[in-house]
């Protein structure tokens, strides 16, 4: 993967809520809801940024403690699937080539107050796919969201 490819949120059908200890992402076009926690909802907050990978990477390795190599691969991992999962788009930004983290270091916590990396997880669930994907305006009977009409298409 391109360590210069930046990357954000793919698009309007992607919608998303943080809970606290838990982000919650929907996808529109699929009706696919996703979850994230600890360091999945770490390194989606980065996403608004639209980082790089390296961006990422460099922000994880100064939150989290863990071998290099390990947490680079992960976040890789992590984002092909969010890529595949249409939750993120990559771009090239001309405009703005700079390193978004250069001089940063300065806010570095010490080493002992880093937490311990964990591979993010994306689970996925379908389970309300079909009332995600009905059209509440065409396909609702008259009393509303989430009653499907009799004759609407499964």
């Amino acid at each position: 993967m391109n360590m210069k490819i930046k990357f954000r949120y793919a698009g309007s059908h992607v919608v998303h809520e943080d809970f606290g200890d838990e982000e919650v992402i929907i996808n529109l076009k699929s009706g696919v809801y996703y979850s994230l926690s600890d360091v999945g909802r770490f390194l989606w907050k980065e996403i608004s940024k639209e980082p790089t990978l390296e961006d990422v990477v460099a922000c994880t390795l100064i939150s989290y403690d863990g071998d290099e190599s390990e947490i680079k691969n992960a976040i890789f991992r992590f984002f092909n699937e969010l890529k595949n999962e249409e939750l993120i788009a990559e771009f090239e930004d001309e405009h703005n080539p700079g390193d978004r983290l250069s001089g940063n270091k300065a806010d570095e916590p010490p080493k002992n107050d880093k937490k311990p990396f964990e591979a993010p997880s994306l689970m996925k669930y379908t389970d309300q796919q079909e009332m995600l994907l009905l059209d509440p305006i065409h396909e609702v009977d008259d009393l509303g969201w989430p009653q499907k009409k009799e004759d609407s298409p499964e």
